[in-house]
């Protein structure tokens, strides 16, 4: 009998924490459409630490901050102040990988060396992208649970030229 309370115990425990998220694809966004495992990746952390993290149901997805993100992310001088002014909340994160660190010991060279090759290597170095997207989420992780009037948001992503860029807007 002690099983029986055992095992419904647990399925009761399991019944609250979600599988997934309510992610959807946003296929109707042509070219501003993410990736759907940065995407899934990345917005699923977003959930996690957000500010409502026991009541997943009042913080939707939406596609079309996802595809306002992309838009700004296209345009490099695309200013942050339109969404602001909106009352969205814009969560950025941007990084430029010179080389990677995975060949830093085999070339045996000072570091002034490393920085002359760098910047003139034309080869970008090949950093996975789930590393960049938990460097972006430790960035951003003191700051999500603040934005406690987000009822939805949508994110993007853009690696250019070794520059990973990352923007989620909250509304």
């Amino acid at each position: 009998m002690a099983r029986w309370y055992a095992l419904i115990f647990l399925v009761s425990v399991e019944a609250f924490i979600p599988d997934s998220y309510d992610i959807p694809d946003c296929p109707h966004l042509g070219k501003y459409t993410m990736d759907p495992d940065v995407k899934t990746d990345l917005v699923t952390k977003v959930f996690e630490n957000g500010p409502i993290k026991d009541d997943f149901s009042l913080m939707a997805y939406d596609c079309e901050l996802e595809k306002k993100a992309g838009q700004i992310l296209e345009d490099p001088h695309k200013s942050l102040d339109e969404v602001q002014s909106l009352g969205m909340h814009p969560l950025v994160y941007e990084m430029y990988v010179i080389l990677s660190v995975y060949y830093l010991p085999s070339l045996g060279l000072h570091k002034t060396s490393l920085i002359r090759i760098a910047q003139f290597s034309e080869e970008e170095p090949d950093i996975p992208v789930t590393i960049m997207t938990e460097a972006a989420i430790q960035t951003w992780k003191p700051h999500i649970p603040y934005v406690s009037f987000a009822t939805s948001f949508g994110c993007n992503y853009r690696n250019e030229h070794g520059k990973h860029k990352y923007l989620c807007l909250l509304k």
